[in-house]
C-alpha cells in the first residue's frame, strides 16, 4: 500500500509539471515546446513551420527566437560577431568600448534550443 501511494504522488508530481517548462527565475515555455538542441554552437533544421526559443539553461535566460518556416535552420555559435556583444551585455562581459571578439561567460554555460510547432486551427 505504501508503495502504490508513492507511486500515485510521483505520477502527480510528474503529470502537473509538465503545463509549462519553468527554469528557477526564468521564462516559463509553452507545454508543447520541445528540447531539439543544445551545447554551445547549435545548428537544427525545422521539419515543420514553428518558433525557435533559445535558452541558456543555468540562468534561465532567452538568448534568441525566431520563426522558421519547413526546411530553415536555425545556427548559433556564441563566438559569431553577432552574437558576441548581445552575450556580453547579457552575461557581463566585457564592453563595448572593448575587443569586439572578445567573449566571456560563464565556464557552466549551456544552451538548450526548443522548438514549438505552430498550431493550426480547423474551420
Amino acid at each position: 500500500m505504501r508503495i502504490r501511494m508513492v507511486v500515485v504522488v510521483i505520477a502527480g508530481i510528474l503529470v502537473s509539471g509538465c503545463a509549462t517548462t519553468h527554469f528557477g527565475g526564468g521564462p516559463q515555455l509553452p507545454a508543447n515546446a520541445r528540447i531539439v538542441g543544445g551545447g554551445l554552437s547549435i545548428s537544427w533544421t525545422a521539419s515543420t513551420k514553428g518558433t525557435v526559443i533559445l535558452v541558456e539553461a543555468n540562468s534561465g535566460k532567452i538568448i534568441r527566437t525566431q520563426s522558421l518556416n519547413e526546411g530553415d535552420t536555425f545556427d548559433f555559435d556564441p563566438v559569431a560577431t553577432e552574437n558576441i556583444a548581445l552575450l556580453n551585455s547579457m552575461f557581463g562581459g566585457p564592453g563595448p568600448h572593448d575587443n569586439e571578439t572578445l567573449m566571456v561567460l560563464p565556464k557552466d554555460t549551456h544552451f538548450v534550443l526548443y522548438f514549438v510547432p505552430e498550431t493550426t486551427t480547423e474551420r
